[in-house]
């Protein structure tokens, strides 16, 4: 008998292809009857998409089938797998000699699992490969109460995607020094690409810190993730809007080769309506995480002061090695132990990468030696910047390097950037080059001579990843993040002066990379109005120590006006998710000391998560996962440890204020910002009622 689909079931979730060309028909689950395919553009491909120069590549249609037998895709059926095997593709023109196997297999808890093997016989390089192609996706009767999270940098949180990615942001530009930046507000996308889609797509571990992401509404969810690399791939979500709603998802496969290649431990999922759900999916299914690291005194240490004003890419020096006893001074009566130096080196901050050496305007390495041994007899620690991915143009003795190390495309040139000053010209170098990995290590190991406690590693988990071409270097194409591994593990065997872990911090987050640094600087505020979710980073990595920008209310010059005018919200954000302050201090372009009334607030603000935050070690982050309600203008997060709760919350005013927890369990001691150590609570119908104390910010400690 004729069927016009096949169908297999995995749990709650059935999955139907057309039988003829393999295409995804719908997602069905079973437990409400819904269709999670609401929208099955024609336009796009299904269920796979390569790409060659302008070409894409996807499934035959019907009709080219009819035309063409020999397109006919061989459609295999399993207990629990459909496996579809297209012998050549076509673009409607030609013909290409490329077979491309795709297996669906369904598992337990309504999961099902993608592979794709591509076969390259033909004489074209191949530069993307788009798989899964799920499209047209919405929970239910509308897509109005959906929500998407997504891992961009800590992560996003987007009520109803499919017109908040339509939706045209307002665009804020500024000017600081060289540089110019635009900041969106209340949007993310500013148009469509080429397909006519409003799209996220970041490169995993660029930009994209987990390979996960989950779209769900009150009573349905849909996880869609990856348990490996593949190489070097992109999380694309994407829609038309509300004109032809539906959200669609893909990983996409940076390939840049003639030769054969695969995909495979891509995991679509259902569950009950929750994207913490999504998340224990992703942690149980995910590769096991690098072992503990020992923090030291970071550990116990709960902001960094940041200098970038020593010499600055124009030049312009603010300060010298012989300030940083006074600056230690000034980094302890912020109530933080930790100074960040940048632009230490030849040229400085954005200008003298990579040559790292102490810039002698500045003052010798004897002067640096003699400046840090006088912070530490203050008891404060110092880091030093360090970018992990330019090399200057316009450095003639550092050619060799350039030439040896840097990053290569297919057409054989070198990768270039630029950043502030448009006449400056940067080489990407190749994390996974030998001769960069030692320069890099080279200058860690002379700050640590120096004295220096620890470094921060700028670009290494924000900027995207490279394919490189340069076959000289000994790696796979796609072996970046495999190359930063390598040189946080052994800079992670380095030892202080003192005898100490050598502290490393990093600029973005991503789970490849976390377990093996002290600290990831995600750096909300850059997106703060566009949906900006450090929550969704925390829950699925609660282990992991999130950095964070916070900025002064006035006086602001290095950054816009909207970013200072949520400077405690900021600030209490910090607090309550229990991540490290990062805390500028840059003279008259970025200092809390130029705005007293918010430095005061600042410094309470510090003294309370210095009584706090080591007490919450061996705490998991629960994210609100178990608050039922709390009242307007109150924020609140809450950690476990077995049957041990801490709950830090954060009010917008001094009024009593009001949670109700979904268990019962005993207050043992409260603390606030104004030292009250009141709080009452009552249980019924196994739930928690709190009264808290009228502070400003409080941590509450309860048992079961």
């Amino acid at each position: 008998m004729y069927k016009s689909r096949i169908k297999k079931t995995a749990g709650s979730l059935t999955v139907a292809v057309d039988s003829q060309n393999g295409e995804l028909l719908s997602l069905v689950d079973e437990n409400s009857g819904d269709n999670l395919i609401k929208n099955s553009s024609y336009t796009l491909p299904n269920p796979f998409a390569l790409t060659i120069g302008g070409l894409t590549l996807t499934a035959p249609s019907n009709t080219e089938i009819k035309k063409t037998p020999a397109l006919a895709p061989e459609l295999r059926e399993g207990a629990s797998s459909i496996t579809i095997v297209y012998p050549m593709l076509t673009d409607g023109v030609r013909f290409f000699d490329i077979t491309v196997t795709v297996e669906i297999r369904c598992l337990p808890n309504s999961r099902l699992e993608f592979s794709i093997d591509v076969q390259n016989r033909s004489s074209s390089r191949i530069d993307e490969c788009r798989f899964p192609c799920i499209n047209g996706v919405f929970h239910g009767e509308s897509y109005e109460d959906d929500t998407l999270v997504y891992p961009y940098n800590a992560g996003l949180k987007l009520r109803n995607p499919v017109a908040y990615l339509e939706k045209a942001p307002k665009k804020i530009y500024w000017r600081w020094q060289q540089y110019r930046y635009c900041y969106l507000i209340d949007g993310i996308c500013t148009g469509t690409n080429a397909a006519g889609l409003y799209e996220l797509n970041n490169l995993y571990s660029g930009p994209l810190s987990m390979p996960w992401t989950d779209y769900y509404s009150d009573n349905c969810g849909m996880y869609f993730g990856m348990n490996k690399t593949n190489g070097i791939c992109s999380l694309s979500v994407s829609t038309f809007g509300k004109k032809s709603p539906g959200m669609n998802f893909a990983f996409v496969k940076k390939v840049e080769s003639d030769g054969d290649f695969s995909m495979d431990g891509i995991t679509l999922a259902l569950h009950g309506g929750s994207w913490y759900e999504g998340a224990e999916i992703y942690k149980s299914s995910r590769p096991a995480p690098d072992a503990p690291r020992d923090h030291g005194w970071f550990g116990d240490s709960i902001a960094v002061c940041a200098h970038y004003d020593f010499k600055y890419q124009n030049g312009g020096v603010v300060h010298t090695f012989a300030d940083i006893p006074v600056l230690a001074d000034t980094a302890s009566e912020q109530g933080g132990d930790h100074l960040l130096i940048s632009g230490w080196h030849t040229d400085g901050f954005d200008n003298g990468f990579p040559d790292y050496r102490a810039d002698p305007e500045l003052g010798s390495a004897d002067d640096l030696r003699e400046a840090l041994d006088k912070a530490h007899e203050r008891g404060v620690f110092v880091s030093f910047y360090i970018n992990t991915r330019l090399c200057n143009r316009k450095f003639a003795h550092l050619q060799t390097l350039r030439d040896e190390g840097s990053a290569i495309k297919a057409d054989g040139k070198p990768y270039d950037e630029l950043y502030g000053d448009d006449t400056l010209a940067f080489n990407t170098m190749c994390a996974s080059s030998e001769v960069w990995q030692k320069h890099l290590l080279d200058a860690i190991r002379y700050l640590v001579e120096l004295g220096a406690d620890g470094v921060y590693l700028d670009q290494l988990a924000m900027a995207a990843p490279r394919v490189c071409h340069d076959r000289r270097h000994g790696h796979g194409l796609y072996d970046w993040t495999s190359g930063y591994r390598k040189l946080l593990e052994e800079a992670g065997k380095l030892q202080t002066k003192a005898g100490r872990p050598l502290n490393i911090m990093i600029e973005g987050c991503s789970d490849l990379y976390g377990g093996l640094v002290d600290g990831q600087l995600v750096s909300t505020f850059s997106y703060y109005f566009s949906g900006a979710y450090p929550e969704l980073y925390r829950y699925a990595n609660p282990e992991q120590t999130l950095v964070d920008m916070v900025y002064p209310s006035r006086g602001n010059v290095m950054r816009p006006e909207h970013i200072g005018k949520r400077s405690t919200e900021m600030i209490n954000r910090t607090y309550i998710n229990n991540c490290y302050f990062w805390i500028y201090d840059l003279e008259e372009d970025n200092s809390f000391f130029n705005d007293p009334a918010q430095w005061k607030y600042l410094k309470s603000v510090l003294l309370l998560a210095k009584r706090v935050r080591p007490a919450l070690a061996g705490f998991a982050f629960r994210d609100t996962n178990g608050i039922v309600s709390c009242d307007d203008g109150l924020s609140a997060r809450l950690y476990q440890n077995g049957d041990a709760y801490v709950l830090l919350y954060a009010s917008e005013s001094d009024e009593l204020k009001y949670i109700t927890l979904g268990f019962e369990a005993q207050i043992t001691k409260a603390e606030t910002l104004d030292g009250d150590e009141q709080a009452v609570s009552f249980t019924s119908n196994k739930k928690t009622f709190l009264t808290l104390p009228p502070a400003r910010l409080g941590a509450i400690w309860l048992h079961k």
